[in-house]
Formats: structure tokens, sequence, C-alpha cells
């Protein structure tokens, strides 16, 4: 956690005055044993954590952490167990944001100790599909699976419709990553029910995603190119980006895989237009690369070197030095071949 410095810093920019140089003398000289700083309110905690959203929002994570970070201090001071709670969930979503998994674990385990402390069901529902979803990606399976199945077992319990939904799914997460294909299609079919009677269309559009994965994991091309394009329909008329750029991935490796260029090339040029629109370059340059690898497979490397070439200068306007090394090899050995 940061100290208290950065929590003075961040109230500041919420409006609250700090003291001049001539009133902490005053204060120094009148009353030396008065606090020189305003204590922190859980108002202030609760624009921190907006603040933090604010910062997410716009794609600033680190921005995000500290404001989030200096708002459970104030609640953590406060003994606010409800904020201490929220704060956390919001602290594990963006550290599994960032990939860092390990952090995001325990983040989620003290979100889950809040909730168990206050009998919050459903912080407990969620906290524990959160959770089990840090441990799934560090690969503790079993703990994976332990997470979700008590988070069923509430959700069955209180008939939560939309926590059926989403453990149910988690769970067909866990069985693909294992490798057990069919018990994960298993969960999926059950999951989708749930997730539609929920309406929680980009709980569906995730699981369709999710289905359409394992579809094309074990070669069964007709029902992937189904699911993805289910997943798509319903991503496009809900704007749900993220599910919207998962169905288009996997529909263009599909498509790609039997010589469908043109469909491919196509699903490309909406992806590239939804990229600029965000103003994401990352989104941009991982297009770029798709474009090259369709290319490539349509025997075009002339068109492969050009995207290749622009998802490079992409990759040094974001300094990303591992993308940039990496694009620049496929594209070294591209030209040794030709």
């Amino acid at each position: 956690m940061k100290p208290y410095v950065s929590a003075l810093s961040l109230i500041a920019c919420l409006g609250l005055a700090t003291p001049t140089l001539a009133q902490l003398t005053a204060q120094t000289t009148d009353a030396p044993f008065q606090n020189s700083q305003p204590r922190p309110s859980l108002d202030d905690a609760d624009e921190l954590l907006e603040l933090g959203r604010q910062q997410q929002n716009v794609g600033d994570l680190d921005a995000a952490i500290a404001a989030w970070e200096t708002a459970l201090e104030i609640y953590t001071d406060y003994y606010d167990w409800e904020g201490m709670g929220r704060a956390y969930n919001r602290l594990g979503l963006a550290y599994a944001q960032l990939e860092d998994f390990a952090t995001a674990e325990q983040m989620f385990a003290a979100r889950l100790s809040m909730a168990r402390r206050r009998d919050d069901l459903q912080g407990l529902m969620a906290g524990l599909n959160n959770f089990g979803t840090a441990l799934l990606r560090r690969g503790k399976f079993t703990e994976a699976q332990a997470a979700f199945g008590e988070a069923l077992m509430l959700a069955e319990r209180t008939n939560s419709t939309l926590m059926r939904g989403l453990s149910t799914s988690n769970l067909g997460l866990v069985e693909a990553s294992r490798g057990n294909y069919e018990e994960a299609i298993a969960f999926y079919e059950a999951a989708l029910p749930f997730r539609m009677r929920a309406d929680d269309a980009a709980g569906e559009a995730n699981t369709l995603n999710n289905l359409g994965d394992v579809y094309w994991a074990v070669d069964d091309y007709d029902n992937a190119i189904g699911t993805y394009g289910s997943a798509l329909r319903l991503a496009r008329l809900n704007e749900d980006i993220e599910n919207w750029l998962r169905a288009i991935d996997g529909l263009v490796e599909a498509h790609r895989s039997v010589g469908r260029f043109l469909r491919s090339q196509e699903l490309l040029e909406e992806r590239l237009e939804l990229s600029r629109e965000l103003g994401s370059s990352r989104q941009e340059m991982r297009t770029l690369t798709e474009f090259a690898k369709l290319y490539l497979a349509a025997e075009q490397p002339q068109e492969a070197i050009r995207f290749y070439r622009g998802a490079i200068a992409i990759a040094q306007e974001l300094d990303d030095t591992r993308a940039a090394s990496r694009l620049a090899t496929e594209l070294s050995q591209l030209l040794e071949n030709r």
C-alpha cells in the first residue's frame, strides 16, 4: 500500500485544502500536539474509488491502483468493511487486467475475507468467482474448481440465476484448461440458459466465445464458426467490445485455417475500424499483425511485409520493446525466406 503522503496528494485532487506554511507554523506554535493535516473522511474514500474508476476508463491503471490503495487505507482506518471489500475487488480486477495474477489473487482473497466477515452472500459469490479466475490463471486448477464449486452451491441455495450462470461457465473454463473438452462443453451448454434468463448479455457472449474455443480445440469447425458467430452478433448488439474482439479473433483463425481468406479479411477490416474508434493503439497493432499472418497464409508476402512494418511502428510508439522485437524477428524470417 502507498504511504499516507500519496493519500494526501490524491485527496488534493478532490478539492480539499492543504495548510499553508504560515498555517503550519501557527499550528506548531499554538497547538503543538494537533495533527497538522485533516483526517481523510469516508466520503473522500468514496470519491477516490470513483476517481480510480475514471482513471481505469482512460487506460491509466497505475493511477487507478494508486487511488484505490489510498481509498483502502482510509476505509481500513474507519473499519469500514464494506468499503474495504469494494476497494479490494477493484484492485484485484486491475491487477488481473495487468496480468499480475499473484497480486490479484491476494486482493480477491482479502475481498472474500470481507464478504465472509459480513455474511455478504452476493459479495461472496462474486468474490469466489473472481478469486477462482485468478487461481485458474496461475494454473491452480483444483483450488479454482473448489472456489467455483462453492460459488455455484451458494447460487443454487439463494436461487441466483446470474451467479449460477457465471459459476457454471467458470467450471467449464477449468475443464477446458485441463483439456477435458467434452466436460467443458457440457458446463458451457448448461450455463447458457442461466445467462440468458438473467439477461446477462456480456456473460452469454463470454460463454459463447469460450464454447467456440473448445469446439475449435476439438477441430469442430462448423460448431466453432456458428458459436463464434452467435457471440459476435450478441456483442455487436450490446457494444460489448471485449467479446466483440474475441469473437472476431476466433472467426478469423477458423476461416483462415480452411482458406476462407476473403471472409477473414472482412472481419479484420471490422476489427481495425473498431480498434481505431476505440483509440487503442495496442489493439490496432494486434490487428495489423493478424493481417500480416493472413496474407502470409494467402501467399502474398509483400502485403504481409507491409502490415508487419505497420505493426512494428506502433509497437515502437508504445515503447513495447518485447512486441517490437518479436515482430521484427517474424519480419526478418519472412524476408529471409522470400
